[in-house]
Formats: structure tokens, C-alpha cells, sequence
């Protein structure tokens, strides 16, 4: 009986493209695609950053939206899951479900977009603003609900989930989740 080896997301994603399993794109796979842009580097980012302090608790889905977004923006659907349940984040009658984020390459904001809608609908959300971070986003929402001050403890940085949000971080800005999905 062997012990698991622990691979960092660059050792464990370099191993598998050794194997032929290639799930690090670069800008220049873009042109074999249709419609893909890579997003603008700072825009990743910042994305890539405040994602990752979020992805232990909410399902984070792409929109289709980003190919007709500037490169300098990306958009994400976010939904609360503390259970851990699967759902499809392509069914749509789950689209309400989902809180749609616009990244830009210095802040982020909750907007109005819709997966099911065309076109994107990049309005922020009613009574909301931009802020440097998402946690900021999170926490000056203009109606906090009941659970906000829990919400807000889950989604803080801690040295208890510092090695996830960082593992998370380097796999999301590896696999450049924002610009190939």
C-alpha cells in the first residue's frame, strides 16, 4: 500500500499534458476556435483571485456571454451550494439561480446578465456598485440577508484555507477557465 503522492495543480496539469491530456491552453489556441478571445491578463487575474476564495462553498459556471464581452471584461454565474449538490448550470430552469459577475481588470460587481438571455445584459444589479475585490461585493450588498455576517466568515481568507484558495487559484489561472470555456 503507497501513500498518495501531493502534486501542486502545476505538477499534477504538466503530468497529464505529458500523457496527452493538454488542459493548459495558450493565447495562440484561440484562432482554432471559433469565437474565443483570451481575456485580457489582469482581467483573469483578478477573477482567478477572488474566484478562488469562493469556489469551497459556491458552483462556478462560465457564461456563454464572454465570447461577445471585450477582452478586458469575463463573466461568471455564481450559486451558493453549502451542501454540495450537482446540478447543471446548463439547465435553464436553474438560470435564476445563478448570480452573474463581471470581472474587469482592477474590480468586479454583481450585473443583471441572464445565461438564457441575449444579449448580455452587463447593467449592475439594482442598488449595487463595483468594488476592488468580490469579497467586497459580498459584503456591502444593499439588502444583506439574514446569514450575511456567516456568509462573510465562510468566504474570508483564513491560514486553514490559504493552501485551497492558492491550489485553486493556480488550477483556474493553469487551465484559463475564462478564455477556453
Amino acid at each position: 500500500h503507497r501513500a498518495p503522492r501531493v502534486r501542486s495543480p502545476a505538477t499534477l496539469l504538466k503530468e497529464l499534458r505529458d500523457c496527452g491530456l493538454n488542459l493548459m491552453p495558450e493565447d495562440g489556441d484561440a484562432k482554432y476556435l471559433d469565437g474565443y478571445t483570451p481575456k485580457h491578463l489582469e482581467t483573469q487575474a483578478r477573477a482567478y483571485s477572488d474566484l478562488s476564495e469562493i469556489a469551497g462553498f459556491y458552483d462556478i459556471a462560465s457564461s456563454q456571454h464572454n465570447k461577445s464581452l471585450p477582452k478586458e471584461r469575463a463573466l461568471v454565474r455564481v450559486r451558493e451550494n453549502p451542501l454540495y449538490e450537482e446540478f447543471d448550470p446548463l439547465d435553464p430552469d436553474c438560470d435564476v439561480d445563478y448570480q452573474a459577475i463581471m470581472f474587469f481588470p482592477d474590480k468586479a460587481c454583481f450585473v443583471q446578465s441572464m445565461e438564457q438571455q441575449s444579449p448580455c445584459r452587463e447593467a449592475l444589479k439594482l442598488g449595487h456598485l463595483t468594488h476592488a475585490s468580490l469579497y467586497l461585493c459580498y459584503d456591502k450588498v444593499p439588502t444583506p440577508g439574514p446569514n450575511h455576517v456567516e456568509q462573510l466568515q465562510r468566504l474570508e481568507v483564513t491560514c486553514t484555507s490559504a493552501r485551497f484558495v492558492e491550489a485553486v487559484r493556480q488550477t483556474m489561472q493553469l487551465m484559463r477557465l475564462l478564455c477556453f470555456v
